[in-house]
């Protein structure tokens, strides 16, 4: 009895040779005919996305906390001072992302851009006090925890807001395009943290604002590593 011989142990498997063009053309209808473009957003668009984010935050927590402080409103000097870092932080956002990755300023620049802007807000936070008291006072008074967290979380809010339409756009620094985005979306919560809170005392101000600052800063820069890499 002959054991049964299958038909295609007779037949040369080609490893090398590619599959005919007939074959092929089938095998690209079959993988393709049911995708549909998905296009990519613009700059422009992502840029206009962010200033959109960007307003819309500056202008809830505004809106919150002057109704939360039960103020008429703030002086016009403080509201002209606001306006400056409003332009500030369109400044911050264009030196991160007005232009594709590789053509953006130099590292040294944005380095210096992500350093000196949060030690220029706290200068004005210094100006902007009105009396200091011992830090053993700062540290126990739960009227500067409490807006501490509330300026770090709506700073992260916003920040991750803004870097939100960037995700995956850029293979070179991610890191530090990430610190320049929540740079700019902190600086938003801060200032309108500033315009709002009603203490001017030094200690309550640094902690309370400008650390919360460098934190979102730092986490920006966490999160576009993570985030901003494709």
């Amino acid at each position: 009895m002959s054991a049964e011989m299958d038909p295609f142990d007779g037949l040369e498997f080609k490893r090398d040779e590619p599959p005919g063009a007939a074959v092929s053309a089938r095998i690209r209808r079959a993988c393709t005919s049911d995708l549909t473009p998905a296009g990519a957003l613009s700059a422009r668009r992502r840029l206009l996305m962010t200033a959109i984010v960007a307003a819309a935050g500056l202008a809830a927590l505004l809106a919150a906390g002057l109704r939360d402080h039960d103020r008429g409103g703030a002086s016009e000097a403080t509201l002209w001072v606001a306006g400056g870092w409003v332009g500030v932080v369109s400044l911050v956002i264009g030196i991160g992302v007005a232009r594709p990755p590789g053509k953006r300023s130099a590292w040294l620049t944005r380095v210096l851009v992500a350093t000196l802007v949060p030690l220029s807000f706290c200068v004005y936070l210094a100006l902007a006090t009105s009396e200091t008291l011992p830090l053993d006072h700062a540290l126990h008074d739960s009227g500067t925890l409490g807006c501490g967290m509330y300026t770090l979380l709506t700073s992260a809010l916003v920040a991750l807001g803004v870097m939100l339409p960037w995700r995956r756009t850029d293979p070179v620094s991610p890191g530090l395009t990430g610190a320049l985005l929540g740079l700019g979306g902190g600086l938003v919560a801060a200032t309108a943290a500033s315009v709002v809170c009603p203490s001017r005392e030094g200690w309550h101000l640094w902690l309370a604002h400008g650390a919360s600052l460098v934190v979102v800063v730092l986490i920006g820069a966490w999160v576009g590593r993570r985030w901003l890499a494709p």
